[in-house]
């Protein structure tokens, strides 16, 4: 399924790591829950991420790809062994708000997802109506996020319940449900993750795993002297998250990579692997001179523009550029390289050479690619233009397929409706 794809490639702007598990997982649409969960099947092999459609109908982009690493988050940072020895009702709910304040923290504070677009307020909810620090706690002294453990706020969460059962904490409700949780991972599972980590996830992995004993042993000595798993301790469960908490910045060559893959491989081979209708009947052994069936095959090709501001401030990316377009295969992809300052200066990948150095126009792009949709009668499937943001204002006929790096932070000549990447925010 496409949308699966796209969650897919656009994970790993986040961390590799939500990309890995969420790979390794099936996503499963169900009416059976609310919201979202996260479980492991009966041999702890995989993991299915399962969605209520309706809860999932009201996400924007940005939300759902929160909902997908909050579900990998619980599985990252093993928080099924944190909550097995919770038996008690009012023990599992407040252990479901201190995974919640800890995840939804961990994915905003650490790894950047936006607070106010995730959980936009409304009258009802001024601070939103997820778990955070300030919409679960009372005492407004809580320290800021951290990196405190579930077992570090289900111990602040249990004295606040006790002490006021009706506060901010008792109304209080998660994100998504965490019964599947207590369920094991097997060996296999944890191999299967490993191998594809690099080596400083594989020694997390590796210390996680040691955790887990740690935490085994703590929860069997706890329950003999009575008590209960959630111990008093902050930070136990954070060794995974110690490897991916300093992110570096992702490469902009990337976005064109994870755009690429959003297309359905099937239907395109479907199409390279039809018969030549001339050959139908004929004597399988037979061989003759022919000719590919060109129109089909250059239809399922996908048409794709790249153009190079050589105006002055971007064309010290040149080699950068090159090499982002030929990371796109032609078997599947045609490719048309140009730069522009005033006019446009069609280019190739084996010259590589820049023309222009004058002033900067985008009403000649738009030109360009007018004339090449009248002369095809097909629109490009996307444009991918390198640019400083100045230049002058057009309309693209399509500004949802065009696709804007910027060197500067200038956004005001870009049409609203096409994608924008600041390179600020690239190595």
């Amino acid at each position: 399924m496409v949308e699966w794809d796209q969650i897919t490639s656009k994970l790993e702007d986040y961390h590799a790591i939500f990309q890995k598990l969420w790979e390794m997982g099936r996503p499963k649409f169900t009416y059976d829950l609310p919201t979202a969960a996260v479980y492991f099947d009966k041999l702890g092999d995989c993991i299915d991420f399962n969605i209520n459609p309706d809860f999932w109908d009201t996400l924007d982009e940005q939300q759902r790809l929160f909902v997908v690493c909050h579900e990998v988050c619980h599985v990252a940072f093993l928080h099924g062994y944190r909550i097995n020895g919770l038996k008690q009702k009012h023990e599992l709910q407040i252990a479901n708000l201190a995974l919640d304040v800890v995840v939804n923290h961990f994915l905003t504070d650490v790894i950047g997802f936006d607070r106010a677009a995730i959980d936009p307020p409304d009258e009802k909810s001024p601070k939103g109506k997820y778990c955070w620090i300030d919409t679960v706690f009372e005492d407004e002294k809580i320290r800021p996020f951290t990196g405190e453990s579930f077992e570090y706020y289900y111990n602040l969460i249990k004295k606040e319940v006790d002490k006021n059962p009706n506060g901010k904490a008792g109304k209080m409700s998660a994100m998504d449900d965490h019964d599947g949780l207590g369920s094991f991972v097997s060996e296999a599972f944890d191999k299967k993750m490993k191998d594809s980590m690099s080596n400083d996830e594989q020694k997390a992995l590796d210390n996680s795993k040691e955790m887990k004993k740690e935490a085994k042993r703590e929860a069997d000595a706890q329950e003999a002297k009575g008590g209960k798993k959630a111990g008093s301790e902050a930070g136990k469960s954070w060794v995974l998250v110690k490897s991916i908490k300093v992110l570096p910045k992702r490469r902009w060559e990337n976005i064109i990579k994870n755009w690429a893959r959003t297309y359905d491989k099937e239907k395109v081979a479907e199409q390279w692997v039809r018969e030549n209708r001339r050959m139908v009947g004929m004597p399988k052994d037979l061989m003759f001179p022919s000719e590919y069936e060109t129109d089909e095959y250059e239809k399922s090709r996908i048409h794709v523009l790249f153009f190079l501001d050589t105006s002055g401030s971007c064309a010290h990316l040149g080699e950068r550029f090159f090499n982002a377009a030929v990371s796109l295969p032609e078997d599947r992809f045609i490719l048309e390289l140009c730069c522009f300052d005033t006019k446009v200066y069609e280019t190739d990948i084996k010259s590589k050479k820049l023309y222009g150095f004058g002033g900067t126009s985008y009403t000649c792009l738009h030109d360009y690619v007018q004339n090449k949709v009248k002369a095809s009668k097909r629109h490009p499937d996307a444009i991918f233009c390198l640019t400083d943001g100045y230049g002058d204002r057009f309309s693209p006929e399509k500004p949802n397929r065009w696709h804007f790096f910027l060197t500067e932070n200038y956004t005001e000549l870009i049409p609203k409706e096409s994608v924008i990447h600041k390179l600020a925010d690239f190595e």
